[in-house]
């Protein structure tokens, strides 16, 4: 049995109740995602993690994308981070691409493979937080 203390709890939560509550695939624990032991450098990475919201909610997108990099870096398995990368490449593509050129046709031959790179960059960011396991959520 493994008992872990929660950020914001206090006392002692069993794994189960994260399971039950969170929806956490057995592939991700297995990746490291979830309900393990953290290196200082993990721990750091996961306590940085909220920059990432607030340069993406201030639409500092290329920022974002450079912060999740140096965080990635420290933490492989942070699916939260490659998620909030992806988030700010479709913010980026929808920010300079999608409401400047809304058909497809419209967008100039030479913004092309821009707004491909972004969508491919976007793609790659979450399918690397879903190997880990991760799952988007269902909304209720």
């Amino acid at each position: 049995m493994t008992i872990c203390f929660g950020s914001i709890a206090i006392g002692y939560t069993r794994d189960a109740w994260y399971r039950q509550k969170l929806e956490m695939t057995d592939e991700a624990i297995r990746n490291g995602v979830y309900l393990k032991m953290l290196s200082q450098r993990e721990a750091l990475s996961i306590v940085a993690t909220p920059i990432l919201d607030t340069l993406i909610a201030s639409g500092r997108y290329e920022d974002a994308v450079a912060v999740a990099d140096v965080l990635i870096e420290a933490y492989p398995a942070n699916a939260y981070t490659l998620v909030k990368k992806g988030t700010a490449y479709y913010r980026l593509l929808d920010a300079n691409i999608i409401q400047k050129y809304p058909k497809q046709s419209d967008i100039p031959a030479d913004r092309i493979a821009y707004a491909n790179e972004l969508y491919k960059a976007n793609r790659e960011a979450f399918a690397k937080a879903e190997a880990l396991g991760w799952r988007e959520p269902k909304l209720n």
